[in-house]
Parts: C-alpha cells; structure tokens; sequence
C-alpha cells in the first residue's frame, strides 16, 4: 500500500505562478492527515484581496468536509484532521489528487502526489509539515490514544446490545473461572457470550515498554483464566516505526495462541462477527 503526500498552494499570482504553500495532505488507500497553516492564511491577508481569502478557508473546510464525511474514525484538532479507515473515498485517491495537481483555479492548487516510504502517522506527517509548510505544527502526539478512544465510542454506539464495555470482571461475576478464582476484579474492555465467552482489549501500543508489557500480560493472564472462549482480541494502533521493541510485541501477539491482533483500522470485521455471532452480554 503506496502512500502519498501533495501540498496545497494559495496562488497569489498566478500569471506567473507564484505562490504560498499553506497545507499538506498524506496519504494511502486507508488513511489520511490534512493540516494548513493559519499563521500563514492571516499573512496571505496582505496579499491578495479579502474575499480570495474567505474563499480559501471555505477550500479548507470543504477538503476537511470530504474527508470527515468519507472515514470512519476522525481525530480533529485545531489546524489538523486525523482520518482511519476511509469508506469509498475517491475524492483522496492518488488519480484524483493528480487531476487536481493539473487543475488550476486561480486560487488553490495541488502539488502532484508523490510516493514517500512511511506510514500515514502524526510523527511522520509532522516531519513533512515542518520540511514544506512551517515549524509549528498543530498535531497532537498522543494520536493513537485518541484513535483507540474514537474507535471505543464507534464500537459502543454499534455493539452496545451485544456486549458489556468497559466492566470489571471477577468470579462473582463468572463462577466458572478456572481456579484459583479471581477474586479481585479485572477490568475488561469488552465481553460478551454466545455459549462460549467473546473478549477483547485496547491497548496503546505506542506506551512505553514496561506498561505495554503489563498491560499485554494483564489481559492474556484473564484470558488464560476462562474456559469456553470463542474468540479473543487485543486491538490498537501499530506502533510508530523507530519504536523497535514495541513493534516486537505488535509482531508476537500475531502469534498468542488465544489472542488475535486486530489493528483499528479493520475493527469494523470485529463488529461485524459481533453482530453475526449475536453475542450477548453477561451482565444486565
């Protein structure tokens, strides 16, 4: 899966094509992150005329709009939209991107997408923003954090018949537990049961080593504790790439026996078997 960055430009003259770059888009067949530059919209008041400018803004809005109204899951914050899991969208696609980069209007233009080897992610975005358009950049590095509370709200909204979020789990509430029982309680991010038990837990793979650790350990070790599980998920954001040792455990839990790996972006199939499987909740 390619991915592509293209700069947005303000033209100021464009009878010889001069122009301000103000905003950069990356992205893949998946995701997407747009920023412009604010800093750089107020200085482009002095240059061209004021209802350019309110045409610009309404530009940005209608490409924040488009991909907002095409993905799944959307991070907004201040200058910068965050977008997971597009659906049908084929307004941010490489060839219309390369339509627009020949298209001019006078007033906005795209640079032609290029390919660069990097994942569609806040850090790898910031470093382009910084090279292209300016040294302030408004993304927020807890990204993955906000992805996996944005995906729990979908999931909520969608599942919330079919399963118990965000419970806390011990042996009064499942007799069954395999001994020793589980006396004190565990919490669990999702369960539910169609005769046998349906689990699954977010976690940020991007946190530091020694609390990704326990976090993975906290969940398997409930696993490891109930008979009967049908299916069993850890779902999160692949870590970021000059993260070694967290991406080694992203590669290992692929392996877990009784755990699947589910990234964010596929967690509409874990809704779906969900649904399919019509698991309902252990606790009224």
């Amino acid at each position: 899966m390619n991915t592509y960055y293209s700069i947005v430009f303000a033209q100021i003259r464009p009878s010889i094509n001069e122009k301000v770059s103000v905003g950069l888009l990356l992205f893949n067949e998946k995701s997407a992150v747009f920023s412009f530059s604010k800093s750089k919209l107020n200085f482009l008041k002095k240059l061209i005329p004021e209802n350019s400018i309110t045409l610009l803004k309404e530009y940005i809005k209608g490409i924040e709009k488009s991909l907002s109204d095409h993905s799944k899951n959307i991070i907004k914050y201040q200058n910068s939209i965050f977008c997971i899991d597009h659906l049908n969208n084929t307004e941010f696609s490489k060839a219309y991107i390369d339509y627009l980069s020949n298209y001019s209007n006078n007033l906005v233009s795209f640079s032609t997408p290029a390919v660069i080897d990097i994942d569609v992610s806040n850090e790898s975005f910031a470093n382009l923003y910084r090279l292209f358009i300016e040294e302030t950049v408004d993304i927020k590095h807890n990204l993955s954090i906000d992805l996996i509370n944005t995906a729990k709200n979908t999931l909520i909204k969608k599942v919330s018949n079919y399963v118990n979020i965000d419970v806390s789990i011990s042996s009064l509430e499942i007799p069954e537990l395999k001994k020793p029982k589980l006396i004190f309680p565990k919490s669990i991010d999702i369960i539910g049961k169609n005769g046998k038990y349906f689990l699954g837990q977010f976690v940020d793979f991007n946190k530091k080593i020694d609390i990704l650790r326990a976090n993975i350990s906290y969940y398997y070790n409930f696993v490891n504790e109930l008979k009967d599980i049908q299916n069993s998920y850890l779902i999160g954001v692949q870590p970021d790439k000059d993260k070694a040792t967290n991406n080694e455990y992203w590669d290992d839990v692929k392996d877990y026996p009784l755990i699947k790996l589910v990234p964010i972006d596929e967690l509409s199939k874990l809704e779906d078997q969900i649904i399919e499987n019509q698991v309902k909740p252990i606790l009224s």
